[in-house]
This record gives structure tokens, sequence and C-alpha cells, in this order.
């Protein structure tokens, strides 16, 4: 920016002194030009007025050469009115042979001639503003009415020519001064100024990209605008540097914070290797530290298991939370009621009490499997999931029956109930695994699951792994909690 606002700089005050200089040369050339014709019409009519005393005379060349040279005029000459010279007068004449003048002259001089008067005409001038130069013709009436003519060399008025070129001198040298100048300011201006802005500019961009110990400094302190930018600067970099320490700071107690629940979280998860008659395996992978997936088992009295699992609407802390709560719920439900309808009908009212006005909802499936062969479920609109017959290797889906958990109070949740032999396989999922990209745009798709449930001879970890082997192998970016649960079920 410095270079380019020096080399506009520079160039509009170039410009601004040639305009300036252009002016006052063409106000003077005027004004010199104006001088020169004053000069030389008072130069011609003093010697018309010297020569008029020779009028009614014989030509006397000395007396001629005493007027001419009184007047600074080097060299002339007398001729007639036919043209013919009658003598040379002064020195440096360069055609002293010459007998006659040009047509030219001769026919100028007879222009002045007026009958009646002594001093026929007062002159005939021819004026030259490039070098400054006259050049005179003036009658002179010699004895018995014969009419001459005085016809001068090119005379140069010096001083006029002095003061044109000392004018143009002036000038120069003014044209030169100003530039130097303007050039001594631009380096003034940028040492002073955008020297200290290109500082500042680069200092915010080290700040910017990281560099959090860039201040703006430089030596001298001048008390202006600038500096007191670089100290509102530097001031605005101390408070920034202070904030983010504080927000790394929260940021270390939130991530011990979370390590925290994570570990409660994870606690709080069923030891899968004490379930009897149930063959279980899970994935299990949060989409941050805490999760808003939970499963829960509950051995009741009679034998029978109850199987919760439930997905809460969001991610992080907040899901965390009400899947908390769900779990708390669950337990303390499980033990007084053995009606599965029950207890999804307290859990669902302690969340809309819970969360009244809030969009927090849940879906979820509640299990109850006897050692008689039946499965009693709920599906509170949760994805559904995939029961593999041992048998023929059919795959069923147990379709939802209900509403989310938490929308309205007393909703009402459908029981239904499917046989179960021994070696079925139970597969219940959240929505993450489904809606997750693969990474080439495309989802798991039930397709997929269904031929994967449909192999035989996989124990259910292996079939779990071949499941979620996508998920392994690449580099995914997660949108959602991912869990998923392989049950053989023991008879």
């Amino acid at each position: 920016m410095g270079l380019r606002l020096g080399i506009v700089y520079t160039l509009l005050a170039f410009i601004n002194v040639v305009f300036i200089a252009f002016m006052i040369l063409e106000n003077q050339s005027d004004l010199l030009n104006e001088v020169f014709h004053f000069r030389s019409d008072t130069t011609v009519r003093s010697l018309a007025a010297d020569l008029q005393i020779l009028a009614g005379t014989r030509p006397n060349k000395q007396k001629i050469e005493e007027i001419i040279y009184r007047h600074e005029i080097q060299s002339a000459e007398l001729f007639d009115m036919t043209g013919e010279i009658l003598f040379h007068a002064g020195r440096g004449s360069d055609d002293e042979n010459t007998k006659s003048v040009s047509p030219e002259i001769r026919r100028k001089a007879l222009e002045t001639r007026m009958k009646g008067s002594v001093f026929v005409s007062p002159y005939r001038l021819k004026l030259s503003e490039e070098n400054f130069g006259v050049e005179f013709i003036i009658p002179v009436m010699g004895p018995e009415g014969h009419q001459y003519f005085l016809h001068t060399r090119p005379v140069l008025l010096g001083d006029i020519s002095e003061r044109m070129a000392s004018l143009q001198n002036q000038i120069a040298l003014s044209v030169g001064w100003v530039i130097v100048f303007h050039l001594l300011f631009a380096v003034y201006a940028f040492r002073v100024y955008l020297r200290r802005i290109s500082i500042l500019t680069q200092t915010s961009r080290d700040l910017s990209q990281g560099e959090l110990t860039a201040r703006a400094t430089w030596s001298k302190n001048t008390g202006d605008e600038i500096d007191i930018l670089r100290r509102s600067f530097n001031q605005m970099a101390d408070r920034l540097v202070d904030t983010i320490q504080k927000v790394q700071n929260l940021n270390e107690v939130m991530q011990y914070e979370l390590s925290v629940g994570k570990e409660v979280q994870t606690c709080l998860l069923p030891n899968l290797q004490n379930l009897e008659n149930l063959n279980a395996c899970v994935f299990y992978r949060p989409l941050r530290e805490v999760s808003g997936d939970i499963y829960e088992f509950y051995r009741q009295e009679n034998g029978g298991v109850l199987l919760f699992f439930a997905d809460a609407s969001g991610h992080g802390v907040s899901a965390a939370l009400v899947t908390a709560i769900a779990v708390m719920s669950f337990e303390l439900s499980s033990g007084r009621s053995k009606n599965i309808s029950s207890i999804f009908r307290d859990l669902n009212n302690i969340l809309v009490q819970k969360f009244t006005g809030s969009l927090f909802y849940m879906t979820g499936i509640l299990i109850y499997m006897d050692a008689e062969g039946f499965i009693d479920y709920i599906n509170a609109g949760h994805p559904a999931p995939f029961l593999r017959r041992s048998g023929n290797g059919e795959t069923v889906l147990l379709e939802a029956t209900a509403q989310p958990l938490g929308f309205t109070a007393d909703a009402q949740f459908e029981v239904k109930r499917v046989s179960v032999e021994n070696k079925d396989r139970l597969l219940i999922y959240s929505d993450g695994l489904v809606e997750t990209d693969l990474g080439d745009g495309t989802n798991l798709s039930e397709e997929t699951i269904r031929d994967v449930m449909s192999v035989q001879n996989l124990t259910a970890q292996e079939m779990l792994d071949r499941l979620i082997e996508p998920f392994q192998k690449r580099s995914l970016s997660y949108s959602d909690d991912i869990t998923a649960m392989m049950i053989d079920i023991r008879l």
C-alpha cells in the first residue's frame, strides 16, 4: 500500500508542479513579449528621432554610424527608392559587397513613404519573438527631396533574452525543488505514518494467525492518532489474550467435567457379561464425550428380563442429562411394576413434567423377555429392531407401536408380542447407525443390514463387527451418537 500511495502521490505532485510551472511560464512569456514590443517601439522611435537631424543633408556614413552605435545597433545599410545601397554602416556585416536590397525590403520601405512630409513615415518593424530580434526600416529625407531608407540588421534585445533564459532556469529550478520536496515529504510520510500503519497491519495479521504475543511497537512515539491507535490495539490484544486464557481454562475445566461425566455415564451402562440367557455385545460411540444413547437391563423376580434402549434428542451434555433421568426413572418404575406399558407411561409423564415447554424428547424400545419363548415390546418412535429367526433365517422388524416419549402426558403405549426361539438374534440400534454418511454420500441401508443378518455361522460379535466395519475403516464425519447392540437369545 505504501509503495502504491507513494507512486500516486509523486505522480500527482509532478502533474501539479508541471501545470503550475506551465502557467507561470506562459504568463511571464506574455509579459516579456509585451516588454519586447514596447522596447522595440521605443528604440525605433528614438532612432528615428536622432535620424531626423540629418533630414535635408547629404547622407553621411560616419554620422549614421554614430547614431546606430548609440542605440546599440551593430550594422545597417542606407538605400534609395530604387533599392540601390548607398553604403553599409557599422561593423560585422557579412554582405558589404551587396549592391541592392531585396525586393521585399524595398517594398516595405516604399510603404513608409508619405508625400508632403519631411520625415515621411514613422518606421517599419520586423519582430522575432523566438530570439527577441528586431529589424528597422526608417525613412530619411535627403537634399532636394531625395528619399532614403535606413535598414538595420536584426537587433537582439539581449536583456530580454537573458530575462527569458533566467525565467526558464528559475522555473526549472523551482520544479526540481518542488519535486525533491515532495519526494522528501513522501519519504517522511512513509517513515512517520505508513511504516507504522504497516507495522499495525502485520501485527494484526500475526495475531489473527495465533501469535498471541504479537504487539505493535516502534521506537519513537509522537502522540498522534496512530500512536493512540497502537495503544488501543495493544490493549485490545492484551484483553483478547486474557479472554482466550480464561476460555482455555474454562474449556479445560469443562473437558475435565465432561471426562468425569463420561466415566459416570459408562458406569451407568450394564455389564453385559452378567446377563443370563442372553449373549449380548454392543458398539457404543458417542458423538462427544457423553452420549444421548443409553441402554439398561433389569432382571425381575419372576426371571424375566427387561431391556431398555433409548435415544434422546440432541447430543452431548443436554441429551446425556435426559438419558440419566430416563434411566433412573426406568429403574424406579421397573421395580414397582411388571407391566411394560405402565413403565413407559410413568417414564413419559416424568419427562413431560421435567421438560415442559422444551423440545426434548426421546425415542425408545422396552422389551420384556420371559423364559417361555415370548417377547413383549413397545417401540416408542424408535428405529425398528431386526429379529432374525434361527430356524429359517427370516428377519422380522419390530415396528413402532407408540409415539416418542416426552411429547404429551398420559400417552398410551401399545404392547405387542412375538414368539422367539433359542438362538434367535436381535439387533437394536440408534438412528446414528443408518443416518451417518459413510464418506461417499451413502448411508447404511436396511438392505445392507438384512444382508449382514442373513449370514450364517457368525457369532453375535462377528456379525456386529461386520455391520460396523464401514465405521471403523473410514475417517468419517459423525453427526450423531451411534449405538448398536446384537443379542443372541438363549432359552
